[in-house]
């Protein structure tokens, strides 16, 4: 067992290296524990979302879909089928690089794991959506 005691901003800025040395040692699980009164919110809210998205249990889908009602729901309705969470949804008409009469949707979706992730995209087009993974 590894343990540190350090205020937790100097923490926070080696959990992302340690949870990779130990992935490389193949040590086995990593469980992270904080703790005192003074813990940042939002610092560990931050730690929890970089951990899932290091486990392939965040994705971030870019969809170009018609400006039509019902359009979104048509969306909504097939990641339900693929059992994927929908945690953010941007519905963007102005700046975005789609034609007059298209919107972009940038998604955020809690997947199982990689292997899920992984089909999401491909899924997707499959049924004639216009997705591609995003990054910020």
């Amino acid at each position: 067992m590894l343990a540190a005691t350090a205020p937790i901003s100097s923490l926070s800025a080696q959990v992302g290296t340690l949870v990779k040395l130990v992935r490389v040692l193949m040590l086995g699980p990593v469980v992270l524990v904080l703790s005192g009164g003074n813990v940042d919110p939002l610092l560990l809210t931050r730690l929890v979302e970089h951990g899932l998205t290091a486990a392939g249990r965040y994705l971030m889908v870019r969809v170009v879909l018609a400006d039509k009602p019902g359009a979104l729901a048509v969306l909504t309705t097939a990641l339900g089928r693929l059992g994927l969470n929908l945690l953010t949804v941007e519905h963007r008409r102005s700046g975005a690089p789609v034609g007059v009469s298209e919107v972009e949707v940038i998604l955020t979706l809690e997947t199982r794991g990689p292997s899920q992730r992984d089909q999401v995209v491909p899924s997707l087009q499959a049924q004639g959506f216009r997705a591609e993974a995003y990054r910020r």
